[in-house]
């Protein structure tokens, strides 16, 4: 998003709402629930709900699509360790605008806060988002972690990327090649990558950067976790919440407001072209919704990818340390190295576009091992 307007009027406007409308940061691991919080805050209980995805997914300015492009490059140049850092410094930044925005257009009469959710995995990347809407005049941003014990994380995940598979009209195991990983075929598979490299590490509170915080506990995923998110938000108790539905009645209409988010993200997303021939053709055009699943699914993919390259430079970002950019610099042969496995993941996302199936997976094989390679 474009930088909030400073003239005066909007400014001061900006600065008396800054003062009366809470902001709160929901932090956790991908799969945990952030968004599903959000939208629970959004859909009852009268908040407005910033997805920190939304950069990501669909830039709502030419600006945002710049961040978000030198994002993805940044990944590519991995030798340049401030290159990386330096774009996602500007990402959280443009997060950061979007939930000023989301403060500036809120109606105090009807608006109880602003929830801004994202996986910040580092506390350095928490600390720049903070930073800048402190600066914008902001007040004691309350930062919520949310935790969730490992197996029902990884059940949550493995359910989330079961439904996405389904959408996407493609099998399990072609989903979870979009993340560079073969034969995870069921739960036992799944949870064998898992433990291994599925997600980076996350790093817990810092009482320097994250003060004041607090810590959910969302294993349970039924009502008492709605009651944990009321309490930790300052919410009265005595509020209704249901509305004359019941509980799961409830549990559905919060998540139809994230199907509606993706759809509205996804709407818009051309159908790709047929004229390279490493693409073959399907029989009949791919249904808009199953289009927009396998769209959705790529995001997803790159996502998490992004967050484990990351993890790869984690010591240099942990606590804030000045970015450094590597001496070396990648030979000809690496270059040319990047640049097919760049061709070929381009052919294999038009392929699973257009025929729900992964080609060309060969090359990807040691992608992590090729791309953090030292000359």
């Amino acid at each position: 998003m474009a930088e909030t307007s400073t003239t005066n009027g909007n400014s001061d406007d900006l600065t008396k709402k800054l003062q009366n409308i809470p902001i709160v940061y929901v932090v956790a691991q991908s799969g945990v629930g952030k968004t599903y919080v959000g939208d629970y805050l959004e859909v009852v209980r009268g908040w407005k709900h910033i997805d920190g995805d939304e950069i990501f997914k669909n830039p709502p300015s030419p600006e945002d699509k710049a961040v978000k492009d030198e994002l993805d490059a940044a990944y590519t140049d991995s030798d340049d360790i401030g290159r990386m850092i330096a774009a996602w410094m500007a990402y959280m930044k443009a997060v950061a605008n979007l939930t000023l925005e989301g403060v500036r257009t809120a109606n105090e009469e009807t608006c109880e806060g602003i929830v801004v959710t994202h996986a910040s995995y580092f506390s350095v990347l928490r600390n720049a988002l903070k930073d800048h809407l402190l600066k914008a005049g902001a007040e004691d941003i309350l930062t919520v972690f949310l935790r969730c014990e490992q197996e029902s994380h990884m059940k949550s995940i493995f359910r989330r990327s079961q439904r996405q598979a389904d959408q996407a009209g493609c099998s399990l195991e072609t989903y979870f090649k979009l993340q560079h990983k073969k034969h995870i075929v069921d739960f036992d598979s799944f949870v064998e990558w898992y433990q291994d490299d599925y997600l980076p590490p996350f790093e817990p509170p810092n009482r320097d950067v994250d003060t004041p915080f607090n810590v959910i506990d969302v294993t349970a995923k039924d009502v008492t976790v709605m009651d944990e998110i009321d309490d930790a938000f300052g919410i009265d108790p005595s509020l209704s919440r249901l509305g004359g539905i019941s509980y799961e009645e409830l549990v559905q209409k919060i998540k139809h407001r994230d199907e509606e988010r993706d759809a509205a993200w996804l709407a818009d997303f051309p159908v790709p072209e047929y004229e390279s021939s490493a693409v073959v053709k399907p029989d009949e055009p791919v249904k808009p919704q199953t289009l927009r699943a396998r769209r959705l699914s790529l995001l997803e993919a790159d996502k998490m990818q992004s967050m484990r390259r990351l993890s790869l430079v984690r010591r240099s970002i942990s606590g804030g340390s000045a970015p450094v950019q590597s001496e070396k610099r990648p030979n000809a042969n690496a270059v040319n190295r990047r640049r097919s496995i760049a061709d070929v993941n381009s052919r294999r996302r038009s392929s699973f576009l257009t025929t729900g199936i992964c080609e060309d997976l060969l090359a990807l094989e040691n992608l992590e091992e090729i791309l953090t390679e030292e000359d």
